[in-house]
């Protein structure tokens, strides 16, 4: 479990503080995120149109591939009737997975995209690759929980490198913070690291 998981599961609940900043600073991000009983949360899975089949699938097929944003072991982890029948991840998701809302990640969240997005704007194209393609450059958040502008300011990346895969590479770790809300190192120190399994 990484540092910022136990937060949003057990941490905040419990009073703790996610990092040095007082807490009136980070209270708005952290009471939308994960709330005291009125958590906001982007609108339900918004219907949208099927793009257009093969060439459009195996082209994305292959910019998901580069772009490391599917987390095969996470994605059968998280739909194991995909890995009973021996489907390729990759493939199921980008055929049919992600029409029927399925995270390619912990961090991508279909319906906070798509409302951040505008099922119009998308016109049928999987989210996921707008994301690859423009949404990432453009500031969208894949998820509350994640802020791709501060997250690449913060660590130097290229100006074509990926913050999420970034982090997602690195998450296990326990040493990167997804938001700037969220010290790891703070709340990793010697109070919690008692009560946190190690990555």
């Amino acid at each position: 479990e990484s540092a910022y998981s136990h937060y949003v599961l057990n941490g905040h609940a419990e009073g703790r503080a996610s990092s040095a900043m007082p807490r009136a600073v980070v209270r708005n991000v952290m009471q939308a995120s994960i709330g005291t009983g009125h958590v906001q949360r982007a609108p339900k899975a918004i219907p949208i149109e099927a793009a257009p089949i093969e060439t459009s699938v195996q082209q994305g097929i292959l910019e998901i591939v580069r772009s490391g944003l599917l987390d095969a072991p996470w994605y059968l982890q998280n739909y194991p009737d995909v890995a009973e029948a021996r489907r390729d991840p990759i493939e199921h998701f980008c055929y049919t997975g992600w029409k029927e809302r399925r995270r390619p990640n912990a961090y991508f969240d279909f319906a906070w995209y798509v409302a951040q997005v505008g099922p119009e704007v998308l016109g049928g194209e999987n989210p996921l690759l707008h994301y690859i393609r423009r949404g990432e450059r453009q500031g969208l958040r894949p998820t509350i929980y994640f802020d791709p502008i501060w997250y690449h300011a913060q660590h130097g990346l290229k100006e074509d490198e990926s913050a999420l895969a970034h982090y997602l590479s690195l998450v296990a770790t326990g040493t990167v913070s997804p938001i700037p809300e969220f010290d790891v190192g703070f709340y990793r120190s010697e109070e919690h690291t008692s009560e946190l399994q190690s990555p």
